[in-house]
């Protein structure tokens, strides 16, 4: 058997021998204290993702249910809680158009310009009307008319036909983008397709918006979107 190499270091006068790669006496439990640790705060971890997952479907549980147990009372604002956006945005429409640009007095025609314009029609949240009648378990939802939120010109797309070529100077494109806007504005605001397409798309939505939600708390109740 082959002997461990040992180191001779002389102290004082005196031999003291020492083997090599050999641990001092106090590494060894250092090393299990560690151990003991880390298995301590895997425990604790462990548990405390559990009681933190308990308490988050508890406050769930405590939203939808209540307390006590019993379902809480749908109520207005619950309902409302429910829109997490003031505006509906129900329909856009593509308008491809030729208006007359003409002088100042606003008979003889300059030129014609052609454009391509997106109108966009849809309500206002904070207008809808909520009756609930708890007895019947019915859920009334009024919803407001539709407007007209946004009539946009894409400047890109201008296109003219000019009478003459004097009126094809540096200022054409500012006048020209301008009567198109005022173009767009008067036949938005006359489109009844629009709106009545805005809103049958607006009350398909608060419908899908609410519905679920009615569904999980009390599926007695019944929806009505008008």
């Amino acid at each position: 058997m082959k002997e461990e190499r040992e180191e001779n270091i002389r102290i004082n006068g005196e031999n003291y021998v020492k083997e090599k790669n050999q641990f001092p006496k106090w590494t060894i439990p250092v090393i299990v204290l560690l151990i003991l640790a880390v298995v301590v705060f895997l425990i604790y971890k462990m548990f405390s993702g559990i009681d933190t997952g308990k308490k988050i479907a508890d406050s769930i549980n405590e939203n939808i249910i209540g307390t006590e147990g019993e379902v809480n009372t749908i109520t207005e604002s619950t309902i409302k809680d429910v829109f997490e956006i003031s505006e509906l945005q129900t329909a856009d429409y593509i308008y491809n158009a030729i208006t007359p640009v003409c002088d100042e007095d606003g008979e003889t025609v300059k030129y014609y310009v052609a454009y391509e314009g997106t109108v966009t029609a849809g309500i206002d949240f904070d207008s809808i009307d909520i009756d609930i009648d708890h007895d019947a378990k019915k859920i009334t939802i009024t919803v407001p008319d539709v407007t007209i939120q946004d009539a946009v010109v894409n400047a890109g797309t201008l296109e003219y036909i000019f009478k003459k070529d004097k009126y094809n100077n540096e200022n054409v494109f500012k006048e020209a983008y301008a009567k198109c806007q005022e173009d767009l504005d008067k036949r938005a605001g006359s489109e009844d397709k629009l709106l009545t397409m805005a809103k049958e798309n607006a009350d398909q939505v608060i419908e899908a918006l609410v519905s679920p939600w009615v569904e999980q708390i009390d599926p007695a109740y019944e929806i009505e979107v008008r």
